[in-house]
């Protein structure tokens, strides 16, 4: 897996969740839509900020707290799909989501690796 991956991942990920905060911004969906909003593009800045990192401890906390705005994420977007059911923008979110989640865990994993790959990509 490389940082590549990942990234286009969170980036569409991002893309989606604005999207589907405008059709909840036009349900009148204040709160919801302001909760996926922080912590759905937050995902993608502190995946971005742990590849930008030149420590492991600073790769490993903002890898970890990536995964954890994933799971709260999640958390919002299961309520959005329990009171808009039909809502197929929503499924697809969680589909990626889902997906990204896999990946940031097995970074987590694998952290020591990925850490030596980012030592030699600056060198």
């Amino acid at each position: 897996m490389t940082y590549e991956l990942l990234s286009n991942r969170t980036f569409e990920l991002s893309n989606r969740i604005m999207d589907l905060y405008s059709i909840l911004l036009k349900n009148n969906e204040m709160e919801l839509s302001a909760r996926l909003l922080k912590y759905g593009l937050s995902i993608r800045k502190h995946s971005e900020t742990a590849w930008a990192s030149t420590t492991q401890m600073d790769f490993t906390e903002a890898i970890s707290t990536a995964s954890e705005m994933s799971v709260q994420t999640r958390y919002w977007l299961k309520l959005i799909q329990m009171k808009h059911p039909l809502s197929t923008e929503c499924d697809e979110c969680v589909e990626l989501l889902n997906n990204v989640i896999n990946m940031l865990n097995y970074i987590i994993s694998h952290n020591e690796q990925y850490h030596f790959q980012l030592q030699y990509q600056s060198n």
